[in-house]
């Protein structure tokens, strides 16, 4: 049995080639491993464009990154457009710069996206928060943006896309803090570190424990997303599917 029932790939993996050849490069995503993509923009495209390349990559979109502040300006906007590509997902990818310096910056983007995500339940839709490392730096009264994060914002409505390699880099151990906050995990974002130079690595070349959070994500139908952002992305992107498939 495979580990995974469905992988996905965040698009922005491939912006470089996006950039040149949008549509060619979708149509590639299937053939490399992956079930589902996860957007990081729109391309221009109408959403039956949309519809048409997923459908031709053979793939699915299981969740979209939109700002938060377009998605407090134009919800009903990109709710219409996930709803026309069979998007049930959307993240937000990370928080504007005023907001990260303080405890009360974090309490006031919680706020915010308990706002959101009860629009998203009301509309059909999931709202997760994606972590960069910011959310670890410390903050006044020896706490980090991610305790207010975790605290402040609703369980119920809520999740979070964990990645694991900001989770790395903002010093935390990623299996150990998904193991310990896995109630509110709903998706997990597959980025490896290289541990002796920091590099953004395929899948499997790093220090992350895949092995462990794979059967974590299986155990809790959790989707995984792979992100990649080095050079070569479109072996690499190959190459990690392939690893994490593999994991028994």
């Amino acid at each position: 049995m495979t580990a995974l029932a469905t992988l996905s790939l965040q698009l922005y993996s491939l912006h470089r080639e996006t950039a040149d050849d949008a549509e060619g490069t979708l149509r590639q995503v299937g053939a490399m491993g992956y079930d589902g993509v996860e957007l990081a923009g729109d391309y221009g495209w109408e959403a039956e464009k949309w519809r048409r390349g997923l459908a031709e990559a053979g793939v699915a979109a299981v969740g979209a990154h939109v700002g938060l502040e377009k998605l407090e300006e134009d919800f009903n906007a990109q709710a219409e457009f996930c709803h026309a590509i069979g998007c049930s997902r959307i993240i937000v990818p990370a928080l504007p710069g005023e907001l990260r310096a303080s405890a009360d910056g974090y309490r006031s983007a919680a706020a915010r996206l308990n706002a959101l995500a009860q629009r998203a339940r009301e509309a059909g839709f999931a709202l997760l928060y994606h972590n960069h490392a910011f959310e670890f730096e410390p903050l006044a009264g020896d706490v980090c943006g991610m305790d207010v994060l975790l605290e402040a914002t609703d369980p119920a409505l809520v999740r979070f896309e964990f990645d694991t390699y900001w989770l790395e880099r903002g010093g935390r151990d990623s299996r150990r803090f998904i193991e310990e906050h896995a109630a509110r995990t709903g998706m997990i974002h597959a980025k490896e570190l290289r541990q002796s130079d920091g590099a953004d690595v395929p899948a499997g070349q790093g220090n992350v424990d895949f092995p462990a959070i794979v059967t974590l994500a299986r155990q809790n139908d959790w989707p995984v997303v792979v992100e990649y952002e080095g050079e070569n992305a479109l072996e690499s992107v190959r190459e990690s599917a392939k690893y994490l498939r593999g994991l028994g």
